[in-house]
């Protein structure tokens, strides 16, 4: 007889957990009014890697999401060349669609010239922007929580559910197109260090990704 392990799916769902982290800093930093809100698109992919026990012998079991990724972020200028940020990035596939795996975490960007664009406030109390077309090249960190849950009816472990704290690199360059919406050409690598189950596991993502942020006031 077939054996397959039985595992407890996420009481939460992953999507709630992600949008719950994306509004808490919102409401801390609802007092900014120069908040990047974007969202990006890409080539490459999530995977997990979990060692089961399949029959009496202990095998790795790998499965993944993509090869499409994409993330939604927020974003604030804390400094002259230095951004926070808090992401959701996420790995899905085609057919049948699917997206069970997500890095939710902050982030930090360096800027090596600056800025793409940012506010200030005049003497009257308006806002203004301060912006050139040209390219504003950047390098940064990333650290949060991940997690996975997959499932694939016809795999001899249809299952795995998986979560971990991770860090990451990135780099990219940004475009301004107009005074309120930048274009972002980025790559990153993300994996965990440390795990949440047992038996231990690994979560990793790779993006090739463009994106869009634009100001919200």
């Amino acid at each position: 007889m077939r054996y397959l392990p039985k595992l407890k799916p996420p009481t939460t769902s992953l999507l709630l957990k992600s949008l719950s982290l994306v509004l808490t800093f919102v409401s801390i930093s609802s007092y900014a009014y120069d908040l990047r809100w974007g969202a990006t698109l890409g080539y490459g992919g999530a995977g997990v890697q979990q060692t089961d026990t399949v029959s009496g012998y202990s095998v790795s079991v790998q499965k993944s999401e993509g090869p499409g990724v994409g993330s939604l972020f927020v974003e604030d200028l804390m400094a002259d060349n230095f951004v926070l940020g808090l992401e959701s990035s996420f790995g899905f596939r085609f057919g049948p669609f699917s997206t069970g795996i997500f890095f939710t975490g902050i982030n930090g960007k360096w800027y090596l010239y600056g800025p793409a664009i940012f506010r200030t406030d005049d003497n009257d109390g308006k806002d203004s922007s301060f912006y050139m077309k040209r390219y504003a090249p950047y390098y940064g960190f990333s650290s949060g929580v991940a997690q996975a849950h997959i499932t694939r009816e016809n795999d001899v472990v249809t299952s795995i559910t998986s979560s971990g704290i991770y860090l990451g690199v990135r780099g990219g360059i940004d475009y301004s197109v107009d005074k309120d919406m930048t274009y972002r050409y980025e790559v990153l690598y993300n994996t965990t260090f440390m795990s949440n189950v047992s038996p231990s596991s690994t979560l990793t993502e790779f993006a090739l990704q463009f994106g869009v942020y634009w100001f919200w006031k």
